[in-house]
């Protein structure tokens, strides 16, 4: 591969799952608000979405008040990141591995599968909405999956934020429920 060329999203494997009658760890908006206004690698006040975004902080409901919690499955898409991270590398041998592992580069082609894939859904669903932030409304996504049996794998940073091991993959992870 050399330079011009693109990754093919659909030849990486990634996996769809529902999670039926998910049981939800979450914690109140004022932690909640906290964890979105923490510093992170180059966003010094936190999530630039706080405050911006209708479905963050502190302009959306706690997902108690919005959804009835007896309703919520989980939509979870698997992506195969270090796959996509060697082959980006082929691509861009000069990059530096926080460059190739990007979201800018792949997250809107996570997005428009997961829309899709609930598009192909909805009928089986009827009532149903999907919850594109959950985290925003107070859900431990981490600590959610664990009940399932599902653990998170996170990319190792050194001390300057470096990019020292990628995850073997990431979960894009929305939730469909009904309205109150």
């Amino acid at each position: 591969m050399g330079d011009g060329q693109k990754i093919e999203f659909e030849k990486l494997e990634a996996k769809f799952f529902i999670i039926e009658n998910a049981q939800l760890v979450t914690h109140d908006l004022d932690l909640t608000s906290n964890l979105c206004t923490q510093p992170y690698f180059n966003h010094k006040n936190g999530c630039p979405n706080f405050g911006v975004r209708d479905d963050c902080p502190p302009n959306v409901k706690h997902i108690s008040e919005e959804f009835e919690m007896d309703s919520i499955n989980i939509l979870l898409l698997e992506f195969p990141l270090n796959e996509y991270f060697l082959q980006r590398k082929k691509i861009h041998p000069d990059w530096t591995n926080r460059a190739l592992i990007n979201p800018r580069h792949w997250q809107n082609h996570l997005r428009a599968s997961m829309n899709n894939e609930w598009e192909n859904l909805k009928e089986e669903y009827p009532n149903y909405e999907m919850i594109r932030n959950p985290e925003g409304q107070g859900v431990n996504v981490e600590e959610t999956l664990k009940l399932v049996g599902i653990e998170m794998d996170w990319s190792d940073m050194g001390e300057e934020g470096e990019i020292i091991s990628v995850a073997q993959r990431i979960y894009r992870v929305a939730l469909i429920g009904k309205r109150i």
